[in-house]
């Protein structure tokens, strides 16, 4: 199975998930409509954001 079948399947399972009656707040429009999404995508940039930092602190030495 390639990358593009399973970015298919995957936007199929977050169309299934999603809530029809939501209301999104503002802060909320840059992440996923659902909750969780938008958690996992804080999580995975604050993941991101601390290896970045900490390669800076190592290069620094």
């Amino acid at each position: 199975m390639n990358i593009g079948e399973l970015n298919k399947r995957k936007a199929k399972l977050r169309k299934t998930e999603r809530p029809e009656n939501i209301t999104i707040e503002p802060p909320y429009t840059m992440y996923d409509c659902s909750l969780k999404g938008g958690m996992n995508t804080m999580i995975s940039s604050l993941k991101q954001l601390m290896l970045y930092a900490y390669e800076i602190l190592i290069g620094s030495e």
